[in-house]
């Protein structure tokens, strides 16, 4: 089922060559980014024949910058050789590895060989359109293409975030863009319908809830309009993980910084997770968002004991948490349809967790009160020492004599050197002459 009938072998190396090229223009996109503060300057950075980019992209393709190997042997011309070496085989890793668990191996399998499918997916087709999906080739890699486009976004994001703490605009407006679109026009890429549930389990909850809620209990396993042959089921389930994943992250942030009087979370992490919910779904949106603490918690406990930092950024854990949930679909699908299967519930269970999170986070504040601990973090203001004095003092000109001949002349007051913490560099070089 691969495409043109290629053996899979064939394909993982040729995509694995295809994203650590790719990787290199992700380098570039790390270098330039965080850069500018403007979506239109950060991907004119990075646009081939506009003037910023000739400015200061130019470096990244010369030929001596061959994808990994050539980072690691001709170190000198990148800023970062082995981290940007490091991103061209990630990249190269991903799209090779998500190709051969998207992608059926045998000529004859069918959609149903797929690592993404569900029954409950195959239930949400028209039926009209379901022999068109035995043996989807060409929309099947589509599929793909439109996953690429948010691995390639969440790869930028990640390195940037880990080096600057920011997740600017150029790394996630345009595939968000992308992402909704393409839920539209490819009308079934989604890992779950937006909406089901089952209905025995809901006439069971609908004994205890209050009268005004049943018709929101009632109601087939999938409505109608899901199954309908038209791309609105599509464009709906990403418009509801956009909307879900960002007030997620949002409500978060909000709630952290009332409680604890400073920011929990960044909005570039909103932004970020608004965007990986275009591409998957509300339902697995949710499901990343309690992952990535998890993706997060040994990192944060080494940082924190080795490092002393107590923030740490969490765009890099929501990108992780989404390719644990990418590659491990097979596995959690099963589990992720019984908990979203009761419906109307799962919002409001939403609701509960986010004031349960309150009221534990005052819980703890008032706890710190109590034993007369501080609510916030001490900053500690570092000292100015007269190493820190030499180094400034250093860097604001290098070598005085530049350009200059050397001279010999003992006139000269040795203080100024002296200052410089360049006293007996000097005397060195001029054979204690100079005094």
């Amino acid at each position: 089922m691969t495409l043109f009938g290629l053996p899979m072998g064939l394909m993982v190396v040729v995509l694995f060559v295809i994203g650590a090229t790719l990787g290199r223009f992700l380098n570039l996109c790390i270098d330039q980014f965080w850069r500018h503060d403007r979506l239109l300057d950060q991907l004119k950075s990075v646009c081939p024949g506009t003037e910023l980019y000739n400015k200061t992209s130019h470096r990244f393709w010369r030929k001596e910058n061959i994808p990994i190997i050539g980072g690691l042997i001709n170190g000198s011309l990148r800023k970062k050789p082995k981290r940007e070496a490091f991103v061209e085989l990630l990249n190269g890793l991903l799209l090779a590895g998500l190709y051969w668990y998207m992608i059926p191996i045998s000529a004859e399998a069918d959609i149903n060989n797929t690592g993404f499918f569900t029954l409950l997916w195959a239930n949400s087709l028209p039926e009209s359109h379901i022999e068109d999906y035995r043996q989807p080739v060409l929309w099947l890699h589509l599929w793909y293409l439109y996953l690429v486009v948010m691995i390639e976004a969440m790869v930028v994001a990640t390195f940037i975030d880990f080096d600057w703490q920011l997740i600017p605009d150029g790394c996630t407006i345009p595939a968000m863009i992308i992402g909704i679109l393409g839920g539209w026009l490819l009308e079934r890429a989604y890992l779950l319908p937006v909406w089901f549930q089952k209905p025995d389990i809901m006439e069971i909850w609908a004994q205890f809830l209050p009268i005004w809620m049943e018709p929101w209990l009632q109601g087939p396993r999938i409505p109608a309009w899901i199954q309908q042959d038209s791309g609105m089921p599509g464009l709906v389930t990403s418009l509801a993980g956009w909307a879900v994943g960002g007030i997620l992250v949002w409500g978060v942030r909000i709630i952290g910084a009332w409680v604890l009087k400073r920011e929990a979370m960044g909005f570039g992490d909103v932004i970020l997770m608004a965007m990986i919910g275009s591409f998957i779904g509300w339902q697995p949106a949710v499901i990343v968002f309690f992952l990535a603490p998890f993706c997060g918690a040994g990192m944060a406990l080494f940082v924190r004991l080795f490092h002393g930092e107590a923030a740490i950024p969490y765009g890099p854990y929501l990108s992780l948490g989404t390719i644990v949930l990418l590659f491990g679909w097979r596995y959690l699908a099963p589990g992720i349809q019984d908990f979203f299967q009761i419906g109307i519930l799962v919002p409001l269970m939403g609701v509960v967790m986010f004031a349960t999170m309150a009221l534990l986070l005052q819980l703890i504040q008032l706890s710190k009160m109590i034993l007369g601990m501080p609510l916030e973090e001490e900053i500690r203001v570092g000292q100015w020492t007269s190493a820190d004095q030499l180094q400034y003092f250093e860097g604001e000109q290098e070598d005085p004599n530049q350009g200059k001949w050397h001279s010999d002349n003992n006139t000269r007051w040795p203080g100024t050197e002296s200052g410089r913490g360049r006293l007996h560099y000097e005397r060195w070089k001029r054979g204690h002459r100079w005094k």
